[in-house]
């Protein structure tokens, strides 16, 4: 029997990904949010950075006006919990769609911005690879039953 299973309506997410301003995919067991600011500004293009998970919603909306206080709000902000392995994100196709929309954002090809992204997503594979290692060992977790 399968525990706490969540049903992902992916198509859903992909559509936020392909309409949203803000898109943010925040990972509660990692501590850690991906931010994609699509929005362009006169002297500034779109950017893509991991940041601290944030306490609320309100806080990451606050976090991303400060990152960039030259562009307007955004129109759309959408954030996404995110509590499955960081690669089911390529497996249920996301990543893919979310290069796609950096690929094409300016009608220019923004192959630094997707470099950008996918060195970000190896970042946090390497934090979860280490989360889990530190699972595994007990360090920084404390067992609920002893011998």
């Amino acid at each position: 029997m399968l525990d706490n299973i969540v049903e992902i309506d992916i198509d859903l997410i992909k559509q936020n990904i392909q309409e949203a301003d803000v898109l943010t995919f925040f990972f509660p067991l990692l501590g850690k949010a991906l931010v994609a600011d699509m929005r362009l500004g006169d002297n500034s293009g779109p950017v893509v950075y991991l940041a601290p998970i944030a306490e609320s919603y309100a806080d990451r909306y606050l976090s991303v006006r400060r990152h960039r206080p030259d562009l307007a709000n955004p129109e759309s902000f959408s954030t996404i919990p995110w509590s499955n392995r960081v690669s089911s994100l390529e497996s249920f196709g996301l990543w893919d769609v979310l290069i796609s929309r950096l690929a094409n954002l300016d009608g220019n090809e923004n192959t630094q911005l997707m470099d950008v992204a996918n060195d970000n997503l190896k970042k946090l594979k390497s934090i979860e690879s280490i989360e889990v290692l530190r699972a595994i060992t007990g360090d920084t977790y404390k067992t609920l039953w002893t011998k």
